[in-house]
């Protein structure tokens, strides 16, 4: 697979673009989970709310990978897979989905 990179915010005023590790479907304490899809991603912004960190509005620790708005194709499904995720489906996890339960 490609080298994976990430723009990384390292404190007020500075981001550097650095290789990060490959994502795992995992839960934050490292634990196994049954659920979730990994993404390649296709394009990516940083937004307002990342700009304000990098100059030094809010707060942020060192080391956060910045950018939330993403469009990807699906790479890899966890085994609980609900149905109709399937590798190649393309998403927009951030897309407004008006008032879908």
């Amino acid at each position: 697979m490609a080298t994976n990179r990430g723009v990384v915010y390292i404190g007020p005023g500075k981001v550097e673009v650095q290789g990060i590790d490959y994502p795992k479907i995992v839960a934050p304490n490292a634990k196994e989970v049954d659920h979730g899809v990994i993404l390649r991603i296709v394009s990516t912004n940083i937004c307002g709310s990342d700009q304000h960190m990098v100059r030094g509005r809010t707060t942020a620790p060192s080391g956060l990978v910045l950018g939330h708005e993403i469009t990807g194709e699906v790479i890899e499904k966890g085994p609980d897979d609900p149905g109709g995720i399937d590798a190649g489906l393309e998403v927009q996890p951030s897309a407004y989905a008006g008032d879908t339960p």
